[in-house]
């Protein structure tokens, strides 16, 4: 505390002491040690002589050292706290890079995966779970089967799977003459009040979601819209190579945010 009272002292006789002296500075683990270089009596001005009244002492580790008063010991402290400072902006700044790498390193090995799927076990995650009405939550449950099935895929809103499902190792079934197989899954762009679209699985016997469903399309708005994507991948081993740019994800956002109220966990 003595030290930050000299310091505010010292501004008015800051000039005079970069005159009279020269100080160096050294940090020894909470210790401070002052040296006076160089003072000649024709350098000592008016306002040096006034707050000589200010001389004191400081004790360090390496023993004793005599300031010449107030001046010296408020520039050295200014540059006691300047050096703190930058090391500690240069600790939190490699921390920052360290972290930043750290997460882009598990991006991209999380991008490029290998994986083996089972479009068995997908539909039977999905079918065991299915419910009754819907709950506007068609995207994680289909999700929830892909991983049960070996596919590590990420929750994105159901109409943006038309993207990621290539991605993921799915290839696009033509829809002129379109026979459904089992593990199929359906992919419809948005309809009526609903901002996400549909996803769904085709199990065998029917298309189910968070729900079963009675036909591809989920209600009377998709019926109408009539427009819908199918992709399919077989059972094996494949390679997820996933990429998406910052406007997908800014879509895909703005649809969470017009239709978060609807979903039901």
């Amino acid at each position: 505390m003595f030290l930050k009272f000299f310091a505010s002292k010292a501004n008015k006789f800051e000039r005079s002491a970069s005159r009279a002296a020269d100080v160096s500075l050294s940090a020894h683990s909470k210790s401070l040690t002052l040296k006076v270089l160089s003072v000649t009596p024709e350098l000592l001005t008016p306002e040096l002589l006034k707050a000589k009244k200010y001389e004191m002492m400081i004790h360090t580790r390496k023993g004793v050292v005599h300031t010449m008063g107030l001046l010296l010991i408020g520039k050295a402290y200014k540059m006691f706290v300047s050096l703190q400072r930058k090391k500690r902006i240069n600790m939190k700044r490699k921390k920052v890079l360290k972290v930043t790498l750290f997460v882009v390193v598990l991006v991209l090995l999380w991008s490029h995966l290998p994986y083996y799927y089972s479009n068995d076990k997908a539909v039977e995650y999905i079918s065991n779970h299915a419910g009754v009405k819907s709950k506007c939550s068609c995207a994680g449950y289909v999700m929830l089967g892909l991983w049960y099935g070996g596919c590590p895929a990420g929750l994105v809103p159901a109409y943006a799977y038309e993207k990621t499902l290539p991605q993921m190792g799915f290839h696009e079934v033509p829809t002129e003459g379109y026979q459904p197989q089992k593990g199929d899954i359906s992919v419809l762009p948005p309809a009526g009040n609903s901002p996400f679209g549909h996803i769904a699985v085709y199990n065998g016997r029917q298309w189910v979601s968070d729900f079963s469903q009675k036909s591809l399309f989920p209600s009377s708005a998709y019926r109408m819209n009539g427009s819908y994507r199918i992709f399919r991948m077989e059972d094996g081993w494949h390679w997820k190579h996933v990429w998406t740019s910052p406007i997908d994800w800014y879509s895909w956002i703005q649809s969470l945010v017009k239709g978060y109220k609807k979903i039901k966990f």
